[in-house]
């Protein structure tokens, strides 16, 4: 009797343990190219499933052209890639494309999906490359340019100095 109240109490605390160990996926959703209305209710019918939402406006990757849910290896729920396509379908965005780990400079850890969403199915026509939010020439022939999160400053040799930019 003692024996199997001990074996009991084993498992149970094992049990414990383990299911405290798990947890739902979380969904990284891009939602950069859709109205805050259509990132919201997509993020809405994610959470209904049960998965963890998080949203997020960052650039997507340059080789993500199409709606694409990419996955961790890691992740403990494989049927989540499924759910997540369907529920995206659903929302009236086909995912043409699921590829495993990462994109880019883009790595999704353990037990996380990244779920990238254009409003018609295929990146926006002029938004491949990173925009140059501006470019300053200063008294000292420096050249700032910003581009996306990347801030370059470069000094303009002597003989590449135009005169109609040169200080008077």
């Amino acid at each position: 009797m003692k024996k199997t109240i001990i074996t009991y109490l084993i498992t149970l605390a094992f049990t414990l343990v383990v299911s405290g160990c798990a947890s739902p996926p979380t969904v990284y959703l891009y939602g950069k190219y859709l109205e805050p209305s259509k990132v919201q209710a997509l993020s809405e019918q994610l959470t209904d499933q049960g998965l963890n939402v998080e949203v997020n406006d960052f650039d997507f990757p340059t080789s993500v052209s199409t709606n694409t849910l990419l996955y961790s290896l890691l992740l403990q729920s494989p049927e989540a890639i499924d759910n997540t396509t369907s529920i995206a379908e659903h929302a009236g965005y086909s995912i043409n494309r699921v590829q495993s780990l990462t994109q880019g400079n883009h790595w999704y850890t353990k037990n996380s999906l990244a779920l990238f969403v254009f409003p018609d199915g295929n990146r926006p026509h002029g938004t491949l490359l990173p925009k140059i939010l501006s470019i300053a020439i200063s008294p000292m022939d420096v050249v700032t340019a910003s581009a996306s999160r990347c801030i370059k400053t470069v000094r303009i040799p002597s003989h590449f100095k135009r005169p109609h930019l040169q200080k008077t």
